[in-house]
């Protein structure tokens, strides 16, 4: 099969077969009847409400019943069609079909697209059958088609991502229901809850969704003001990251069709070889490094533009946070985007750590290799490998980060009334290599069960408890002290510590603890990583022990 011809979905056998499994006629007629009676009743709904109720012309009435229409379609595509590509692919899975398409003599690339165009064929079909309304109320509203054929163009890149993301969900999860619920929830936190950090400043969140280009339909094309949904602050004619302007339907395809190869890898390792790891190392290495391009450019002109500076000041000055009254619009600004930062570096790291970490089998199988290959060690870049070399790279990775806003953020002179010293800046940093660094440990020593044991033990229990003594009126000291553990309080109270009173940033008495806290995190942590290190170093050294008194075959 040539290259070509793998990419040709309309040939693909995969793609023939989905099709006779969900297209059965008795089945696909009562969707469509289901979904044709309920699309032509959302549109003359839709229609009437608003050319009766709220006295729009008819070409604005035909223009709110479109939009509904298009909402439906997301439905149909984004959410059902995803969780059926995600219980599909765990039920071949379970099947065994699954193992059987991996001896075909189909190329790989192939059998992948198959199944993602395959599996949510019959929501396809039922978006097919909803077009001629859309069709409709365009030509009746007067939409230009151009217009409309880039919404779907940039929608339908949307699509193809959370399809693919129910993809590798299906490929990893043991049961179909719960692959299908994952992924599903995963849509809804990707559309509604991660967007919301655009918010924030980090506007790149907004565009792993097709809803600013719709939004910018909806204001430029249909005539509707939808500020009660989207911010009018992301509906920019160009995205501003770094000193470039990016169109943003460039800008979310670019950032998009990166996640949807970096999916494509996860699923093309695991057809390849089940036990293999989802990402190689070096490939992880890179996804950190855009995700760290990306939070950097969507700040870089927040901090440089003095005129930007001027607008978001208004609304950082209508926020009132418990002692935090006295701050400078400039410093909640600069606190709150540093807080963003490492909360995302540190759950991307985990992430990555997670996908990358080596279990006692696998590093055990990659030193009989080596022994049998005659080499010094496990190659490095191996999945046998240790994960340490790269999680030290994403805290280098991060702290590289960290600094360049830093010193922008003083450059720009809005958002510090005097310079933190030099050991205030360096604690965040000091606090993300300690998490990162226990965290893959633990994972690497007691696997990934054992790390998400730790979260919970190391990180939820002490914050269920400062929540239990904020709720009961406790000594508020005491209960910092406890909930340091959990990195949301840890990476406050480090961020608070930049705006100590002593570094004359904050005039007042309050947060006057936050240095002894930030200390006390640091310490701790840092103490954490030394044990989960020592364990990870001894049992490495118990199982090269093993593995060199054991005979080779």
């Amino acid at each position: 099969m040539s290259a070509f011809s793998a990419l040709n979905i309309f040939t693909n056998p995969i793609v023939t077969k989905c099709a006779r499994e969900r297209l059965r006629l008795r089945n696909a007629v009562s969707w469509a009847i289901v979904v044709v009676v309920v699309t032509g009743f959302v549109y003359a709904i839709c229609y009437k409400f608003a050319e009766v109720q709220a006295e729009l012309r008819e070409e604005t009435a035909g223009k709110f019943a479109l939009v509904a229409i298009l909402v439906m379609q997301g439905i149909i595509l984004m959410l059902m069609g995803t969780g059926s590509v995600a219980i599909g692919i765990a039920q071949e899975r379970m099947n065994g079909t699954l193992d059987y398409q991996r001896m075909s003599p189909m190329r790989t690339t192939s059998k992948i697209l198959g199944y993602l165009f395959g599996l949510p064929i019959r929501e396809y079909f039922l978006f097919l059958l909803t077009m001629p309304f859309v069709i409709y109320a365009a030509v009746k509203s007067g939409v230009r088609l151009t217009n409309l054929l880039h919404m779907y163009l940039v929608g339908f890149i949307s699509v193809w991502l959370y399809h693919m993301t129910g993809l590798v969900a299906g490929m990893v999860s043991p049961k179909p229901w719960r692959a299908g619920v994952a992924t599903q929830g995963m849509v809804l936190l990707m559309y509604f809850v991660m967007p919301q950090l655009a918010n924030l400043g980090f506007t790149f969140f907004l565009f792993l969704t097709p809803r600013p280009v719709f939004a910018r339909l909806a204001y430029d094309e249909l005539d509707l003001d939808l500020r009660g949904i989207v911010d009018p602050e992301n509906l920019q004619n160009s995205v501003a990251f770094f000193n470039l302007h990016i169109n943003p339907s460039t800008f979310t395809v670019l950032l998009q069709g990166f996640l949807i190869l970096t999916l494509f890898m996860i699923v093309y390792r695991k057809w390849r070889e089940e036990s293999q790891h989802p990402l190689s190392k070096p490939y992880a290495v890179l996804v950190f490094v855009i995700t760290q391009i990306m939070l950097l450019g969507t700040l870089w002109p927040r901090i440089n533009d003095a005129a930007q500076f001027v607008d978001l000041s208004e609304r950082f000055k209508r926020i009132r946070v418990i002692n935090l009254a006295r701050v400078d619009p400039g410093g909640l600004m600069i606190g709150e985007w540093l807080y963003v930062f490492f909360f995302v570096s540190l759950a991307m790291a985990l992430l990555l750590v997670s996908l990358i970490t080596p279990t006692r089998h696998t590093y055990a199988k990659g030193l009989r290799r080596a022994r049998k290959l005659a080499l010094p060690r496990v190659p490095r870049l191996s999945d046998a490998a240790s994960a340490v070399p790269y999680a030290v790279a994403f805290v280098l990775i991060t702290c590289i980060s960290y600094a360049v806003l830093v010193n922008i953020a003083i450059d720009a002179r809005h958002f510090f009334r005097t310079v933190p010293g030099f050991i205030s800046l360096a604690l965040p940093a000091a606090l993300f290599t300690a998490l990162v660094l226990y965290m893959q440990a633990l994972c690497q020593r007691f696997g990934l069960r054992g790390m998400l044991m730790a979260m919970f033990l190391i990180w939820v229990v002490p914050f269920l408890t400062y929540a239990l003594m904020i709720a009961s009126a406790g000594p508020r000291l005491t209960a910092n002290y406890v909930g340091t553990p959990m990195p949301l309080n840890a990476f406050g109270y480090a961020i608070a510590n930049l705006f100590h009173i002593a570094d004359g940033n904050i005039h007042g008495t309050l947060l006057e603890n936050a240095g002894k806290l930030t200390l006390f995190a640091v310490v701790l942590n840092t103490g954490f990583a030394v044990i989960a290190m020592s364990l990870l170093m001894s049992h490495q050294a118990s199982i090269r022990a093993k593995e060199l008194d054991r005979p080779l075959a």
